[in-house]
């Protein structure tokens, strides 16, 4: 239409026409933009959930002022007793420990220092579905010595390179052999590692490491956790769990041990934050004694 030679009532038509058709196409991009928003965040909240069946220890300690605290730490001992205890009815459980100072770690041309170094059981990997990038999962934590990376920290060693059979300087200045390199667990994962040596690395006599401190009922240094072959079955674990804790220490002032799900995630956030506490302070009970603070987390 000529605007020149149109009237000023066509003119009025037209500026309406105008705006309703930006204010329509306003609305379908507004649209567009809550469509794509929602579908991001149920994308975000399908990639953090984690799986239904598996639980971690969990207990409350309460001070002699009355408060309570909320803690992740186990004894060592607790999951190989539990699942002594409850043959068919665990389908994995493992320890996980932090190692709470930082370690240098080179493959003695490339120096890579870290703050996550750990220790876990071999049961680690499946039970949080761990995918391998190089190497066998199953198998990469079996004996002492043993060693996985996530994919971005073996970048940092070796590049590109496949490192599985490589060796490397760790904790303590201790060979380890590299068994499987893994992708970096996301954020919201219950552990969070750039290393994970096996746990049998921590056994006297493995020719590793001597850590005692490790496999007692006394220090409360690991986290366990527990993958259910049936999340029906959970109320036994719970049982078992009580009767291990009725007949081994425990910190003073525990007043409830007890399995929660990493769905939980109110509960999950405020655990992940101590946890990253107890690193550095972690909680020891001396049989018949009050639960004291060790420096660094470690008794030697």
């Amino acid at each position: 239409m000529n605007r020149r030679n149109s009237t000023p009532i066509q003119q009025s038509f037209l500026r309406q026409y105008q705006q309703a058709v930006l204010a329509f196409s306003s609305l379908l991009l507004g649209l567009a933009f809550v469509f794509i928003a929602s579908a991001f965040m149920q994308k975000d909240e399908a990639a953090t959930k984690q799986p239904e069946d598996v639980f971690r220890v969990c207990k409350w300690i309460t001070a002699p002022d009355g408060t309570r605290e909320q803690s992740v730490k186990t004894a060592g001992l607790l999951a190989p007793e539990l699942n002594r205890q409850l043959p068919g009815t665990i389908a994995h459980i493992a320890r996980f420990m932090n190692w709470p100072e930082e370690v240098a770690v080179t493959n003695y041309e490339q120096l890579a220092p870290t703050e996550k170094w750990a220790f876990a059981d071999p049961a680690i990997m499946q039970l949080f579905n761990l995918k391998a990038v190089y190497g066998n999962v199953k198998t990469a934590l079996n004996k002492p010595g043993q060693l996985v990376l996530t994919d971005r920290y073996a970048k940092k060693l070796f590049g590109s390179v496949n490192p599985v059979g490589k060796t490397l300087m760790g904790l303590g200045g201790k060979t380890y052999t590299v068994a499987a390199v893994v992708e970096h667990p996301a954020s919201h994962v219950a552990i969070q590692f750039d290393v994970i040596a096996s746990w049998a690395s921590t056994l006297e006599d493995n020719g590793i490491h001597a850590f005692p401190f490790l496999n007692n009922w006394t220090a409360q240094l690991a986290e366990t956790f527990i993958r259910l072959e049936d999340t029906e079955q959970k109320a036994l674990v719970q049982q078992a769990i009580l009767e291990v804790a009725r007949k081994s220490p425990h910190p003073s002032g525990c007043t409830d041990i007890f399995i929660q799900s990493l769905n939980k995630t109110k509960e999950n956030t405020s655990i992940r934050e101590n946890a990253e506490q107890d690193r550095f302070g972690a909680r020891v009970s001396p049989p018949g004694g009050r639960m004291v603070l060790v420096a660094g987390g470690l008794v030697l």
